[in-house]
């Protein structure tokens, strides 16, 4: 199998999603060549003369020019994306769901909606984490915290963060952009609210996962006005924020999801239904450090093993192949 994998054509998380591909495509036993977007149209004809592809694979596939899909198909050379941004951006993907052979979504519910609509060829395909970023790091007094949220704003985020700011003694740390805007005026400056207004890389990220002793991950919501989801698809797979966490032998208190105990054990991962289930939770398990340090050792195990982008990659090329042959 000869593949091409055209990267998202986006930056920051995505320039992130697509290295840490490329980083699992180098271990494949089967001959591989990247190019991005911009780029595609201008190298077309070099590209199928030279290496001759079988299968374009990208990520969301919306960078992806109707004039290369055109010149793909024409010369049956199969497509296959994984749409990363389910269900929030389903009526994105919906658009581009006839440009391609193989289609794989990290959300199950999305799944079910995709195939109820006579899509064929369509899988389950949860992100995951790239354990070269990921991974348990020395302590670093520079990235300590004791609870930490890392991610937008999103207003249940910030009822969430403000509910417990309320309710509970402890010091909190926030990341990302818009946070200040977003929390009420009480908060903004407060001695027990760290807020580090910007976008902060993966490899950062790590460290201040590495160095917290409560994690939340609270997941977006799938009826946030600007997502694109006309129908309210729900949104039921655990986000990757979760893996990367795991990764780093961080202890999170994740939201409830229907998917998540096909993933994780109770005596693996603690999770919240209700924001008073949350503040219990933490209130519970902040200073437990034997409860947490045994809870973290057996999802950190599942992860590297299970939850990996070389876990995903190898599901992918797997089934491509067989479709191939």
């Amino acid at each position: 199998m000869k593949l091409l994998y055209i990267t998202s054509g986006y930056s920051k998380v995505y320039q992130y999603l697509d290295q840490s591909i490329q980083s699992t495509l180098i271990d494949q036993n089967f001959e591989w060549l990247t190019v991005r977007p911009c780029e595609l149209l201008e190298q077309l004809d070099f590209i199928t003369a030279t290496f001759h592809p079988d299968i374009v694979f990208t990520l969301l596939g919306n960078n992806l020019p109707q004039k290369a899909i055109h010149y793909f198909k024409k010369r049956n050379i199969k497509l296959a994306v994984w749409l990363t941004e389910d269900p929030f951006y389903i009526d994105a993907s919906l658009l581009l769901l006839n440009n391609f052979d193989f289609i794989f979504t990290i959300d199950s519910e999305a799944l079910k909606y995709y195939k109820a609509l006579g899509y064929i060829n369509v899988y389950h395909l949860p992100l995951a984490t790239n354990i070269d970023v990921f991974k348990p790091g020395r302590k670093n007094s520079k990235y300590k915290s004791e609870v930490l949220f890392i991610g937008y704003p999103y207003p249940t985020r910030v009822k969430l963060i403000q509910f417990l700011l309320e309710k509970t003694p402890y010091h909190y740390t926030v990341i990302g952009q818009h946070w200040r805007n977003k929390l009420i005026k009480k908060w903004k400056n407060h001695r027990r609210v760290k807020i580090i207004e910007e976008w902060i890389p993966p490899q950062e990220v790590a460290l201040y996962y590495n160095n917290a002793s409560l994690i939340l991950n609270p997941h977006r919501s799938y009826l946030f006005p600007q997502n694109k989801n006309k129908n309210k698809v729900k949104s039921n797979t655990i986000n990757n924020r979760t893996f990367d966490i795991a990764a780093c032998e961080g202890f999170q208190i994740i939201e409830e999801k229907s998917d998540l105990s096909s993933f994780f054990n109770k005596d693996e991962i603690i999770s919240y239904k209700s924001f008073d289930d949350c503040l219990n939770k933490i209130s519970f398990y902040l200073d437990d450090t034997i409860s947490k340090g045994l809870m973290v050792e057996k999802i950190h195990t599942k992860v590297i093993t299970q939850h990996t982008f070389h876990e995903r990659i190898n599901f992918i090329t797997t089934i491509l192949r067989s479709q191939l042959n």
